[in-house]
Formats: C-alpha cells, structure tokens, sequence
C-alpha cells in the first residue's frame, strides 16, 4: 500500500433517510475512511468487509489517462461508403447537447487521407460483456507515436480535403480549444488535447469514466476498408497501454472483481470515475 492509499480505523456511523423536512433514523453500522490521491471516501462495511478493503486498496502501478479532447461535431464521422477513389463519412450534429449523426452532411475523403482516420472508441463501448466497438471514427492528423498533430503544409499536401475542411471550419475549433491549446502547447489549430507516446500501443486497457469501470481488453481495430489500426479513446473513457493482451487480460481481471466493481460505487461519485485508481494491481509479470 502507499503512502497516498491508506485505510484509517473503524469508525461507529449512523445513517437517517430524509423526507420531506423530517429525518428518521434508518440504522447504524461501522465504517472506515480510505485515504486515495484525489479524495477521502468513508466505506460503509456492508456489502464489503474490512478484509475485503485491505486486500484490494493500495497502488495500481498502471497510469490511466483520460482521452482525447476534440470537438464532436468537427472531428467524428460514420462510415458511410467507399464510392471508387473516394471514402464517404456522415458528420455528426449537435442535438439537445448530444452529437446525433447527420445523414445530410458528409465529407468526401481521397483513399489516401485515410491515413488520418481512426477508429474512435466510446464509453458506451465498454459494455458488462466486453468490447462492442460502435463503429465510430475521428479525424486525427498525427504521424504514428508522435504528440504533435502534422504541420499544416504537409497535412495540405498528403490530405487536402481535410485540410480544407479543417480550414472551412476554423472559427468553431479555435472557440473550442484556445484555451487546451495553451495549456498542452498544441503547435497546430486542429491538434487534439491529451496525445502522447502512450495513445500508441497494440494493446490497451480501457475503463469508463461514469457509471462503472466495465474494463476491456482493446487491440488494433478493423476498419471498414480493411486496415487495422490504433484506437483513439473519447474523453469519457479512461486507458493504459500494455504490452500485450495477456497483460491487458490480467489487468481487467483485476479491475472486474466483483468486490472491486462494489468499491467503485462507494469510492467514487459513478457521475465521474477518476482515472487515479486505488487499487492495488502489480505490474503484470511474464510467467517463465
């Protein structure tokens, strides 16, 4: 256990329901604090003993970061066809704060930009049996492994339709990110917010961010002409990359504990599952 994940002493609690103006007492129990990085939960020592606690709180020596941040309406698209030389995508649209396909609006590709169409990958995704990848995708001009997005005489050049498009819809990136370009020194105005050597890999580990963990195990994708390539995850997801997928099926059999699953509804508000987790995960090792 580290010095930032701690379990205190069992404290005596006792708990009321509240309706209307009138509170009523409901029941007493014992509880302990567990002390985490970003916050100090009390555990009610109901449906999760103590033992239980001490055997899966502590260091998770996996580093999960959030996804990338990017403005739906500009960055994802929907397969649509592939028509000759030519890849149609539907945009998407802003509906009542939710991004809903547009079938009236699509972007006309050259087979060669595909180079900068990833498969994208959504909390809802990550479902209780696993990944069901729903076929999404996201513009994301980067040469593999690097963190900063192409420059823009080059992007003109191997991609001049996105380029163009980019170009079309610059008022409405910059509003959006003027600010995460300033705080991650994004050199290009389309570049995308939290893109590192770790959004790179194989091989992942992906969690949700809200409601619950459902880890999953996440290779390359097939796209739909063919290829196989990296995943780009949303910022409602959360992600490790690991070295491979028994690596990465070691890690979500960690994190798909039934116990583990009961904690996260206790430790954390399901609104907002932070990417720090508490949980004690060694560092996988390769059985000789």
């Amino acid at each position: 256990m580290n010095e930032e994940t701690k379990i205190g002493n069992k404290i005596r609690v006792k708990i009321f329901n509240i309706s209307g103006d009138r509170v009523y007492f409901c029941d007493k129990t014992v509880a302990v604090q567990v002390f985490t990085e970003t916050n100090n939960p009390i555990v009610l020592l109901d449906k999760v003993s103590e033992k239980d606690l001490k055997k899966i709180i502590g260091k998770c020596e996996y580093q999960f970061r959030k996804g990338v941040g990017y403005k739906g309406e500009i960055f994802r698209l929907k397969f649509k066809e592939i028509r000759g030389s030519n890849v149609i995508f539907f945009r998407f649209r802003k509906e009542n704060r939710k991004l809903k396909i547009n079938k009236n609006d699509t972007l006309k590709l050259d087979l060669k930009e595909l180079k900068y169409i990833y498969p994208l990958v959504l909390s809802p995704d990550l479902t209780d049996n696993g990944f069901q990848w729903s076929e999404n995708y996201i513009i994301f001009p980067y040469e593999y492994g690097e963190k900063q997005p192409v420059n823009s005489f080059k992007l003109s050049q191997e991609a001049p339709h996105i380029y163009n498009y980019f170009s079309s819809h610059f008022n409405e990136i910059v509003q959006q990110s003027t600010y995460n370009r300033r705080i991650q020194n994004v050199k290009e105005f389309y570049g995308l917010i939290r893109v590192g050597k770790y959004s790179y890999s194989k091989f992942f580990v992906a969690i949700r961010d809200n409601t619950k963990l459902n880890a999953c195990a996440i290779k390359w994708i097939k796209t739909h002409w063919g290829e196989y390539k990296n995943p780009v995850f949303d910022n409602h997801v959360s992600y490790v990359p690991v070295s491979s997928m028994e690596e990465a099926n070691y890690v979500v059999s960690k994190l798909r504990d039934p116990t583990v699953e009961k904690l996260v509804q206790k430790i954390f508000d399901t609104r907002s599952i932070g990417s720090r987790l508490p949980f004690k995960i060694p560092k996988y090792e390769i059985k000789p």
